[in-house]
């Protein structure tokens, strides 16, 4: 799903209801992971799976030489974006738990590693923007990443939502997939 169109599924008085909860669960298994927004940039051909190296995602060609970690996953547990870092993957009890916290979101909630963004501080966001098929991302101050989507959150079970990062209101559309098309399609399965 286009992140503005994931975005507007996901009313506000929603969040305010259920990411405490989801925080709970995050904090149960040591915050390891936070909840993102599944979204998507732009079209994977076949083969390709979207790798993060440094602050630059793009599609790269899937290869046995490689050696990539999960960083993204559905709701379901399929990673969908993966990262030249070390990560750990979310284990079964945490999914099925998740699953049953966000019912009918389960197309447009998902996890991510969070254990690479706990040292950030809470006054930072990762700010993401396209550049064709390039996502980009640069630490900002929460200031500046104002009036822009918010794309994934580290809750606490207080009812604390601190944001981890957020899109960009403009991408780059020569490259980017229609609004009609999400990450849990065929081409975000490999």
């Amino acid at each position: 799903m286009f992140f503005q169109a994931a975005d507007n599924a996901l009313c506000p008085e929603y969040r305010q209801r259920i990411f405490p909860e989801i925080g709970k669960l995050l904090e149960s298994f040591g915050r390891l992971w936070g909840v993102n927004l599944v979204h998507t940039h732009c079209t994977l051909a076949e083969g390709e799976v979207m790798l993060a190296r440094g602050n630059v995602s793009q599609p790269e060609p899937l290869s046995n030489e490689m050696r990539i970690y999960p960083e993204r996953w559905l709701s379901d547990g399929r990673a969908f974006e993966f990262t030249t870092e070390y990560t750990e993957s979310p284990p079964p009890e945490l999914l099925e738990k998740f699953r049953e916290l966000i019912g009918n979101y389960s197309g447009v909630l998902g996890l991510y590693y969070a254990g690479s963004y706990n040292d950030q501080p809470d006054a930072t966001i990762i700010l993401e923007h396209t550049d064709g098929r390039k996502n980009i991302t640069n630490v900002v101050s929460a200031a500046c990443a104002t009036g822009n989507t918010q794309t994934a959150w580290l809750p606490d079970g207080s009812g604390a939502l601190p944001v981890q990062m957020a899109c960009t209101l403009w991408c780059d559309t020569r490259n980017t997939r229609n609004g009609s098309v999400h990450k849990g399609t065929q081409s975000h399965q490999k």
